[in-house]
């Protein structure tokens, strides 16, 4: 995932599928990167990801733990 320098907070945020719950976050600095979602410790189920610049979604995607 990519955003634009800025100063700006720039994280990567974990959600429940169905609840919503924020279940984890995680700082990212701005710019270009490719970093591992840990997804271990949560419960089989949907999943929801997305990166956030400022408070705005700027990108998501779906996870499904087996």
């Amino acid at each position: 995932m990519r955003t634009r320098t800025t100063n700006q907070s720039v994280k990567l945020v974990v959600r429940h599928y169905i609840s919503g719950q924020v279940l984890r976050q995680q700082a990212v600095p701005a710019g270009e990167h490719t970093t591992e979602l840990d997804l271990r410790g949560l419960l089989p189920g949907p999943y929801h990801y997305t990166l956030e610049v400022g408070g705005a979604i700027v990108a998501h995607r779906n996870a499904l733990v087996q």
